[in-house]
């Protein structure tokens, strides 16, 4: 299988698609699973820059009946020029992303990547690794502090990341194994 893309800057023949940016001591097997729906990247919902929108992936190692019941991700358009997709939800309060902050590239992300900050516990991840560079904000008010109490997880848990590309006229997802 050819994949193909821009997104996650797909490179590569067959099995052995890598992305060509991939950060330094990651790897991911390859997993690619059709996207449910889409029928090309270009047709991603991706017209606001800076946002984080949700696609269902309809793929069944990310569908939870409770939670995300259609494989939701979610992918952001950052100043038109880099695409990531991400976990739908935050890991440490699992509050949906749709409303999170993405915000400009920093020393924590050695200035090359966005952060994604969640508007509900504050938790702040870099878009391209889904490293933790906050944990959950004590800043939220009294609303905020209950939420931590209740939903934060005690570990800081990475936000998963995913790659995203085109093969045989379809979106294709890199999943975990």
């Amino acid at each position: 299988m050819r994949i193909k893309g821009s997104i996650g800057k797909i490179t590569g023949e067959g099995g052995s698609s890598k992305r060509s940016d991939e950060f330094a001591g990651g790897s991911k097997k390859d997993n690619w699973v059709p996207v449910q729906g889409v029928k090309s990247l270009s047709a991603l919902p991706l017209q606001e820059e800076s946002k984080v929108s949700l696609i269902d992936t309809m793929a069944s190692q990310l569908m939870d009946a409770r939670v995300n019941p259609t494989g939701a991700v979610g992918v952001i358009n950052y100043k038109g020029k880099a695409t990531y997709c991400i976990a739908a939800s935050c890991s440490s309060c699992k509050i949906p992303l749709t409303k999170a902050k993405v915000l400009p590239p920093n020393a924590e992300t050695k200035n090359q990547h966005p952060r994604i900050e969640c508007d509900f516990c504050g938790a702040t991840y870099n878009a391209k690794t889904g490293q933790v560079l906050s944990d959950a904000s004590t800043d939220r008010g009294l609303m905020g502090g209950i939420v931590k109490g209740l939903f934060s997880s005690k570990e800081k848990k990475t936000l998963p990341t995913y790659d995203l590309g085109e093969a045989n006229g379809a979106v294709v997802i890199n999943l975990p194994l």
